[in-house]
This record gives C-alpha cells, structure tokens and sequence, in this order.
C-alpha cells in the first residue's frame, strides 16, 4: 500500500465513522447501525498491512473501547470518543497528504 491508497483507505474510514456519529445524533439514537458501523472501522483497521497497522495502533485500540462503551450502553461516551478518533485521523489524513504535496513539488 502506498501513501495513495492509505489516504484513499483513511477518507474511506472517516467517512464511516461520519456515518456513525450521524446515526448517532438522530432523534432517536439509531445505536445498532451505530454499532456496525464501529464494527466495520475497527475491522478496517484491524485488516491493514503491519506496517501501517503498527501507525494506527492508538486508533485501533480507540475503537475497542468505543466497541466497548456501545456494548454496555454508554452511547454519549462512544459518540465523544467517535469524534476524538475521527479528529484523530482527519489529523494523520492531512499529514500524510502535505508530505505528498511537498514530496510532489520537488
């Protein structure tokens, strides 16, 4: 995987978790497509290559406790630690993509 598909792979992440904190601040809750939702982002990260697996690790184990926090009802906690990791990664996103462009002006 090059820096490419990662940024394709993170855009494609943050906009599942988009997706849950969508369902999330619907009136009321939507907590089970909320839940799979979660799922899907825990088990994209899970599935990358080691190399950027070892990059994402604080952000992996971040979605086993939102897992976590969705499993024993504290949905206001998931929605609040949905939102760190998703700042989380839009910040990784935009590193990755200002090293392409200044790779890519040389």
């Amino acid at each position: 995987m090059d820096n490419n598909e990662y940024v394709i792979f993170l855009k494609s992440v943050l906009i599942k978790i988009e997706n849950t904190l969508n369902f999330l601040k619907q009136k009321p809750p939507k907590h089970i497509p909320a839940y799979h939702k979660i799922l899907g982002v825990q088990q994209k990260l899970a599935g990358l290559d080691k190399s950027y697996r070892d990059k994402l690790f604080p952000q992996l184990v971040k979605t086993r406790g939102i897992i976590n926090y969705f499993t024993n009802g504290r949905y206001e906690e998931a929605y609040d630690q949905l939102f760190k990791l998703k700042t989380d990664l839009v910040h990784i996103h935009c590193e990755i993509e200002n090293a392409n462009n200044t790779v890519n002006k040389t």
